[in-house]
């Protein structure tokens, strides 16, 4: 997708496309600088006009010093940018291309129970409604009739990640107003252009939409409407709001959607936002009679325990490797993206996205390598990369032939903070409920990431302890499930509000075991936990 940037004088590329893309609403699925443009991971690449190749010619500057590190003068030639080092030499507008294809979003992760049933007295009489995930990394919506039925549904990247591919570095960047605001505008635009499209393939003038239901996590419900994160972003983790918040017409700062009002479900804390309420209430957890779990695997790990007690939560910082952030061949769900391997013969077999030559690496893609190489005893359970090309500690594994790529020890290194985090939610919310993890009868994983990896995997890395083997299901987007049916049903949307009154969330890093459990749950599991599993 080619389009044209205006600049300023002495602003970044990336800047002038986060203000085009936001004025544009929903337009910037092609743009995404992982690290917020920090010039740390060289992936917000882009393709400039002839024009603007070489040593300052055109509108830009000469290459950086951080743009000849990650890029070298073969790509630079080639046109090759990074838009959050890229500098305008003077004002004024340059064609560009994105290096990204664009994120793939599997709508199959979208048609698991997502009709709405509604009970007498349900309907309000508002006709159309829109529910809605809005997620950190991806935006899903599912038009609803009157009667609830589904209508249509789609998804694509929420533009926002042009700020970063985690949560914290949106509440960081959001800490300037003007960023808060093209925040808002890019992920309002998004849900509006979503709305748009369905209306359409469903022959519905856009005055017929009467509400749009949105679940999703507290800082992304934040940005959404442009309240200040930043109370999330320290000490004592404090949001403007977790109640269900109700905008109606007019003040919803969604353009084009003239009879529709906006209602946010509630979320339980600052990082046990209103995704998992959804979830909850998609699952029937909060009714269950035994123990069991709901785990959102992201950059902010979800941990839900629901006993015939109650329900414990917990919020857990993962970190972006599971989204392929922090990787060096690290990739999001795009065309050519490693998404699975196995160990097969004298070497690893891998599949990517659409078939494509391998051009990275996404997380369920990630997970299922490391399982093969410790499987196969390359990598041993201190997470030490044994084989590879390079010394010790700076050594790599390459997959396969064509553009190169490969595992790092740093990656493994991510991938050991990331699982560990994980692994130690599970097993402290376990402890503070007092339900041992074999007492846990169901794991429902939540989210497209819990939906696409290899629970062989996640065992055989430990980011699931062995007791939870057989009993792992995965459940596709539970946030939208929940926001249709509270879009559909009364009833739902009270078990919503219920749900976020109810549940108790604990603080796993004030709990004096935190710290041991995290260090230990670094470790892949011993080779004797590892007899019987194997991949394939």
């Amino acid at each position: 997708m080619r389009v044209i940037a205006a600049g300023w004088r002495g602003e970044s590329l990336l800047e002038a496309l986060r203000r085009r893309e936001a004025a544009r609403s929903g337009s910037a699925e092609w743009l995404s600088a992982p690290c917020g443009g920090r010039g740390r991971c060289g992936k917000c690449r882009v393709r400039v006009d002839s024009s603007d190749r070489g040593e300052g010619i055109g509108v830009l500057g000469p290459p950086s010093a951080d743009e000849r590190a990650f890029l070298g003068e073969d790509e630079l030639a080639e046109g090759l940018r990074l838009a959050c080092a890229a500098r305008f030499a003077r004002d004024g507008e340059l064609g560009c291309e994105s290096a990204d294809e664009g994120l793939a979003v599997p709508l199959g992760a979208l048609d698991q129970g997502t009709a709405a049933s509604n009970g007498p007295g349900d309907e309000d009489g508002r006709g159309l409604k829109l529910a809605v995930d809005l997620g950190t990394t991806t935006v899903a919506a599912c038009l609803l009739d009157a009667s609830g039925r589904t209508l249509g549904q789609s998804a694509r990247a929420n533009p926002q990640r042009a700020w970063g591919a985690d949560v914290m570095s949106r509440i960081e960047a959001a800490r300037s107003p003007a960023a808060l605001e093209l925040m808002r505008l890019a992920a309002a635009g998004q849900v509006a252009s979503l709305a748009e499209e369905l209306l359409a393939r469903s022959g519905s003038p856009l005055g017929a939409l009467g509400e749009i239901v949105v679940a999703g996590n507290t800082v992304m419900l934040h940005l959404l409407v442009g309240r200040d994160p930043s109370g999330m972003g320290r000490v004592p983790f404090a949001p403007a709001f977790l109640e269900e918040l109700v905008l109606e017409k007019g003040e919803t700062g969604l353009r084009g959607l003239p009879g529709a009002r906006l209602r946010l479900l509630p979320g339980i804390s600052a990082f046990v936002g209103a995704d998992l309420t959804a979830g909850i209430v998609a699952t029937s957890l909060g009714r269950s009679r035994r123990n069991e779990l709901l785990v959102d695997l992201g950059t902010n790990g979800e941990i839900v325990l629901s006993t015939p007690s109650g329900l414990l939560c917990a919020a857990t910082a993962a970190g972006p490797a599971f989204e392929g952030a922090s990787i060096a061949c690290g990739s999001a769900s795009v065309g050519g993206a490693i998404d699975h391997a196995l160990w097969e013969g004298d070497g690893l077999w891998f599949s990517t996205i659409g078939g494509l030559p391998p051009e990275g690496i996404c997380g369920s893609g990630l997970l299922d390598i490391a399982a093969a190489l410790r499987l196969r005893g390359i990598v041993d359970e201190t997470g030490f990369l044994e084989e590879g090309e390079g010394e010790a500690g700076d050594r790599r594994f390459c997959l396969g032939s064509g553009r190169e790529v490969y595992v790092t020890q740093a990656d493994l290194r991510q991938l050991q903070l990331a699982k560990g985090a994980i692994a130690a939610g599970v097993r402290l919310v376990c402890a503070e409920a007092g339900i041992g993890l074999a007492e846990v009868g169901r794991v429902h994983l939540a989210g497209g990431f819990g939906s696409y990896l290899d629970p062989r995997s996640a065992l055989a890395i430990g980011l699931l302890p062995p007791e939870f083997a057989g009993k792992i299901v995965a459940e596709g987007n539970t946030s939208l499930r929940g926001a249709v049916l509270a879009a559909g049903s009364a009833r739902a949307s009270a078990a919503c509000r219920a749900v976020a009154t109810s549940a108790r969330a604990v603080d796993l890093a004030s709990l004096p075991a935190f710290q041991d459990v995290f260090m230990e749950s670094m470790l892949f599991p011993e080779d004797s936990a590892l007899e019987g599993l194997s991949l394939g």
